[in-house]
């Protein structure tokens, strides 16, 4: 299933967007609002296509640079 592993693939992109997507949601009274004005089942296909849109290749350029980022020699652990 090509879908299902792309999507675990981009597992940390899908978590660090949904983070940003839900706290933005959160303050601004969105998912209040979903609650009261869908049904259950368009929840459930709402949050399919959001894991969808959020694990679009584009948007992990960011992700990956954050993975990237070296850690000074000063800081890391002695094995």
């Amino acid at each position: 299933l090509p879908v299902v592993s792309a999507l675990g693939a981009r597992t940390l992109q899908i978590y660090v967007w949904q983070t940003v997507v839900f706290n933005l949601g959160g303050r601004l009274g969105l998912f209040a609002w979903l609650y009261a004005a869908l049904p259950l089942p368009a929840m459930v296909l709402l949050g399919a296509v959001l894991t969808l849109l959020l694990a679009w290749k584009p948007l992990g350029v960011p992700v990956k640079r954050l993975t990237e980022v070296k850690i000074p020699k000063i800081l890391r652990k002695k094995a």
